[in-house]
């Protein structure tokens, strides 16, 4: 849906009010600046005389309302052009938003342009162009028609109330919040839309069933007048978009104004100018990125002792766990100290700027910002880093060295062992061997954002859990093949043309054999045999591609 959306926010736009359009073209040319003046509109009292200004502010915090919902996963991206319009969207579901401000707590319908058109004398004869706010708002349903299965609607935010009238009463779609509201045949916005409208250049008649492929009543039954916080009650909103903000980071942390103004000044740099519109398009990846920098500011604002304290006493949790489950080895002692060992360096890295959050992430998704570790609970998080650190233990004790995070990856979780690379991905219950390789090979979609495993292959992926398949075979398969040219990238013969094999090891018969510690009371034939083990279940199969 981003190359639609992205065609939306490009066509050309009527033209706007001129103190807006210049804020705008400053926003272009220097965002700093716009910025500086965006943040003194925290104080009300500064925001006096600079109406432009303070709606371009009031409509990033609703923006930033919808990319909460982003969080929440309710859509699965947010849009912003800053001339006018919010789009957000989910599977075939697209809102589109639009957002007024007044200075004024309400205003009357005629005092808007709610359903107001610009007329224009040709011939001796008045013609109405459909440029309402209603009419502009509508007519994007032309982007996304219902005949190719898209499920349009439409919201109007302001920051006042809409007071009607005897001959316009607006009442009815103050009430439409689940946008499903069936127009009736006396609704005076339905009689007043659907008076003739005239094309600007053309003088031909407009008609919504021709332009939208659908019906004005169809469509003004998804429309819906949101009134939200009043402009001159500003930090009122903005209190409420703090707490709603920290209630997506981590309880008993505040996100404070200072965080919202580099969240305000991120967005701005995230902007394109697309022709004479300024754009700013988000994914849920590129969001769930937001949340995490958030988190990690709003962590920093508290202590950065409070980071690296709620990870190390997580490490501490589960070494403790690890422990009392081998209690009743024979070897108990012997192993305790590779496992210190092991958690040692954990902590190492921990300090050194690693996060629990980052090597969940990593290893149940392959990237580093994801939304896996806020997705799952304290115990599935315990079990998840015993599943690892268990596998990890067996593979010290096969190698008789350290078995180390590889500061070489920021992606795909993998480790550093006499100079060769293990990755690690762990597989949810209805997982298959088939959905990892796929997995995996999405990785190499885009050449920059894998360059580390590009650079440096892991030569194995070793997959964790309990799925369909998780005691079978190994099987090597080729995963990436290609002549990359990719800046940053050597372009020597032996890198150009490029080929990765990696052998996916179902990591069953690895639980197996952690088990069957217990078995041993000879730490040298304990070694011996995982040796041989080792030597066997990493035979691999025949190269291939699925």
């Amino acid at each position: 849906m981003n190359k639609e959306v992205i065609d939306i926010l490009s066509q050309p736009r009527d033209k706007v009010d001129n103190s807006r359009m210049q804020l705008i073209n400053r926003t272009k040319s220097d965002k700093a600046s716009v910025l500086q003046e965006l943040l003194m509109t925290i104080e009300p009292e500064e925001i006096g005389g600079r109406t432009a200004l303070a709606g371009f502010y009031y409509q990033f915090l609703v923006t930033i309302e919808y990319m909460i919902e982003v969080m929440e996963g309710k859509w699965d991206f947010v849009s912003l052009e800053l001339h006018e319009d919010i789009i957000v969207g989910k599977n075939n579901r697209v809102r589109f938003v639009q957002v007024k401000t007044s200075y004024e707590t309400d205003l009357k319908v005629s005092n808007t342009g709610i359903y107001s058109r610009t007329p224009k004398e040709v011939d001796g004869q008045t013609h109405r162009r459909p440029d309402s706010w209603v009419d502009k708002l509508l007519m994007k349903a032309k982007y996304f028609p219902a005949s190719q299965g898209f499920q349009t609607e439409f919201e109007l935010v302001t920051s006042f109330i809409v007071i009607g009238s005897k001959k316009m009463d607006v009442s009815f779609y103050s009430k439409n919040n689940k946008f499903s509201n069936p127009v009736p045949n006396d609704d005076d916005l339905f009689s007043r839309l659907s008076e003739s409208a005239y094309h600007k250049d053309t003088e031909e008649p407009v008609e919504y069933n021709t332009i939208c492929g659908e019906e004005l009543a169809s469509l003004l039954s998804r429309f819906y007048i949101h009134k939200k916080n009043d402009l001159s009650q500003i930090n009122q909103y903005i209190n409420h978009i703090l707490y709603l903000l920290s209630d997506k980071i981590l309880p008993g942390v505040r996100v404070s104004i200072e965080d919202l103004q580099w969240l305000v000044g991120l967005m701005m740099e995230k902007c394109q100018a697309i022709g004479d519109n300024l754009v700013l398009y988000m994914s849920a990846d590129e969001v769930e990125e937001i949340r995490q920098n958030l988190h990690d500011r709003a962590l920093q604002s508290s202590g950065e002792s409070i980071r690296k304290h709620n990870s190390i006493e997580v490490i501490h949790t589960v070494f403790d766990q690890m422990l009392h489950d081998i209690k009743e080895i024979d070897l108990y002692t012997e192993l305790e100290s590779e496992i210190h060992r092991y958690k040692v360096h954990l902590i190492d890295w921990i300090q050194g700027g690693g996060t629990i959050r980052s090597l969940l992430n990593r290893y149940l998704d392959g990237k580093e910002v994801s939304q896996k570790y806020m997705d799952i609970t304290e115990i599935d998080q315990t079990n998840k880093l015993l599943e690892l650190f268990n596998c990890s233990i067996l593979l010290i004790l096969i190698n008789e060295d350290l078995l180390r995070i590889s500061d070489k990856h920021s992606t795909l979780l993998v480790k550093e062992i006499h100079s060769e690379y293990f990755s690690f991905l762990s597989m949810s219950r209805r997982g298959t061997v088939e959905e990892a390789i796929e997995k995996i090979r999405q990785m190499f979609q885009d050449p920059e954002k894998s360059m580390d495993i590009i650079l440096h292959p892991p030569s194995n992926v070793l997959l964790q859990g309990q799925f369909k398949g998780s005691n079978g075979a190994v099987k090597s398969i080729t995963i990436f093949e290609a002549s990359p040219q990719v800046e940053g990238l050597p372009l020597n013969n032996s890198l150009k043309n490029m080929r990765i094999v990696l052998d996916f090891m179902p990591g069953g018969q690895l639980t197996e054999e952690y088990n069957n510690l217990f078995h041993f009371n000879n730490m040298p034939e304990l070694r011996q045999h995982l040796r041989e083990f080792w030597a066997e279940f990493s035979k691999g199969g025949a190269d291939g591609s699925l």
